[in-house]
């Protein structure tokens, strides 16, 4: 299964719009190349760097996104979240897509509209650090709840796949989890359980960690 976004706004002048963001975000084989030997390096140093030394890396998802994206993409669009002021960011509806069908799965997931994504993110972040800070047990389903929210909130234009993958290295370690080989930053290692687990969280957020 393979999960990608597209943009949720209908009618001819809001594709158009579309079309504008996805140029600010379309990658050629050079910057392709460049982001997988960005992503590789990364991910080396977030599965072998001692737990403690990764915590300035990965506190602020923006953080990553500017570490992978950096000269990628339009300038006003790396390391910012959607509804922010820049142009591209202000209106963007997304959908997360369904590539590839399984049983059981739907066509499309709404993401959160741009007006909530600043204050969804923040709270977000907050919960982050106290799971970072929190002892190791009891994690996981907070774990969980987290990949669920960021997935929904989908805060960047582009680049919420890789920006997350190389997060959950580092969460999935704060919670004495081994990551296997499978799971890569550049590649997408999505199968049907975990679209269904995303589409099937039906439950209420947890509340922050405390």
């Amino acid at each position: 299964m393979a999960r990608d976004t597209g943009s949720s706004e209908p009618g001819t002048a809001a594709g158009r719009a579309a079309s504008i963001r996805r140029t600010a975000t379309r990658l050629n084989a050079a910057a392709i190349a460049l982001l997988t030997n960005r992503c590789t390096t990364a991910e080396a140093a977030f599965r072998t760097l001692p737990t403690p030394q990764l915590w300035p890396l990965m506190g602020d998802p923006r953080t990553l996104h500017r570490q992978l994206y950096g000269g990628l993409f339009a300038d006003q669009v790396v390391g910012a979240y959607r509804g922010s002021p820049a142009p591209l960011l202000q209106t963007p509806r997304r959908i997360v897509v369904t590539r590839v069908m399984a049983p059981g799965l739907r066509r499309n997931d709404p993401c959160a509209p741009p007006s909530a994504v600043g204050p969804a993110m923040q709270q977000l972040c907050d919960d982050i650090a106290k799971f970072w800070h929190m002892p190791p047990t009891a994690l996981l389903p907070h774990l969980c709840d987290m990949t669920h929210r960021m997935f929904w909130i989908h805060p960047f234009l582009d680049g919420n796949g890789h920006v997350w993958r190389l997060t959950m290295i580092a969460l999935a370690r704060r919670t004495d989890l081994s990551v296997t080989p499978q799971w890569q930053v550049a590649n997408r290692p999505y199968g049907p359980g975990f679209g269904l687990g995303l589409q099937r969280y039906s439950v209420p957020s947890r509340p922050p960690c405390q």
